[in-house]
């Protein structure tokens, strides 16, 4: 190898150091995150008590989180094998329902400035290629549309709390940022956290020992 490609070790010291910062600062943020969700949960869910709890951030995290969520309010009962299979059964759904629901009209709103340019048939196969990358490849991040989705797949309403916005600038309160119903009023509910649009976490049971 050519030894002008080689790092010095005061470069790898420092790209090292750098790695080392930028973990710390990212345990700090979700720890800061955490609080939030923690204290607006104790606040807002008395009985029962509810804490929430990191899951993979591998892009499946929604469904981890919505799965490990379910699992500790159902008592270890498990909704899905995995995450990939659930992932697979939202983008199967989608992919066969094209036309209904105006999923199509979802799918663009969730991306106004591209879909905006789009002819219909140039939106229909970037949902078509958008669900079907999305059921095979497990980084492949989700969208609004897929916890609406799964709402009507397993028939329990999804919550999702995040942190408030002012003017677009973060606050530093959590507050209902999603929330998909079914249309029977006797369903099930789900609450989930989210953070900057960027990571899921689960909620589930305070357990008292």
């Amino acid at each position: 190898m050519d030894s002008s490609l080689q790092l010095s070790t005061s470069e790898r010291r420092i790209i090292e150091s750098d790695s080392i910062t930028a973990q710390v600062a990212a345990e700090e943020i979700e720890a800061i995150f955490m609080n939030l969700l923690n204290a607006y949960l104790e606040t807002h869910y008395e009985n029962p008590k509810l804490i929430g709890f990191s899951v993979p951030g591998d892009g499946s995290c929604l469904y981890h989180a919505i799965l490990v969520s379910y699992q500790s309010k159902f008592e270890g009962y498990q909704l899905e094998v995995s995450h990939n299979e659930m992932r697979k059964r939202v983008s199967t759904y989608l992919l066969q329902h094209i036309d209904d629901d105006n999923h199509l009209e979802r799918f663009q709103n969730f991306f106004p400035l591209l879909g905006s340019l789009e002819s219909p048939p140039e939106l229909r196969k970037r949902y078509i290629n958008y669900f079907k990358q999305h059921k095979e490849n497990t980084t492949h991040w989700p969208i609004e549309l897929c916890i609406e989705t799964i709402t009507k797949i397993y028939g329990f309403e999804v919550i999702v709390l995040g942190e408030r916005y002012y003017n677009g600038i973060k606050g530093n309160q959590i507050e209902v940022v999603f929330e998909s119903k079914t249309i029977n009023n006797d369903y099930t509910t789900i609450i989930i956290g989210n953070r900057w649009n960027f990571h899921y976490y689960g909620v589930g049971l305070l357990l008292i020992t």
